[in-house]
Order: C-alpha cells, then sequence, then structure tokens
C-alpha cells in the first residue's frame, strides 16, 4: 500500500506517522490489485507437482517458473508432493 503523500510503505526512521483509535495508519491506502509471485523452480521434482491446497488445483510451471497471483495482506497454500497426497490434504482444510 501507499502512505500519506503517496509515499512507499518503507519510511525512513524519521517518518512521523498518524495512528487512529482503531491502530490504522491514518491516510494509509491498500492495495486493491493482487501482486503476482514468482516462485523459480530449482529441483527436478519427478513425480510431484506443486498444488495450490484451497483450490486442489495442481500449479502447472511456466518454462522453470510458477507464477501465482496473491491478494495483498492474503496468502496461499501451497504444496510440493503427488497428487493423492494434496488431494488428501485438499479435503482435510476444504471441511
Amino acid at each position: 500500500g501507499t502512505c500519506p503523500g503517496n509515499k512507499n510503505i518503507y519510511q525512513t526512521a524519521n517518518t512521523t506517522l498518524k495512528i487512529d483509535k482503531q491502530a490504522n495508519i491514518v491516510g494509509f491506502i491498500t492495495e486493491k490489485k493482487p501482486r503476482e509471485v514468482i516462485m523459480q523452480k530449482t529441483l527436478s521434482l519427478k513425480d510431484h507437482s506443486l498444488f495450490d491446497l484451497s483450490s486442489g488445483k495442481k500449479i502447472l510451471p511456466t518454462g522453470n517458473k510458477y507464477k501465482q497471483e496473491i491478494m495483498p495482506g492474503s496468502g496461499k497454500l501451497l504444496f510440493v508432493g503427488t497428487t493423492e497426497n494434496a488431494n488428501k490434504l485438499h479435503a482435510m482444510i476444504a471441511k
């Protein structure tokens, strides 16, 4: 996100930020769009793949990179393993 004055969130030691009663930075603007996260494949996965456990879907690489869009302030639970184990884990967290 951006802070007052449209500055990057990273501030100097001399930066003064105001905090409201709800503990929010006054004037802070949160990001509204997802960020692309790129993970580089460095190992041979052989019989294993990368899965998004919340959806249960296999994530396919583009070349040797995996790309995922993630909303700021959130995350994704990824798993490297077999389809069978990914399905078991997905079933556990989907309940």
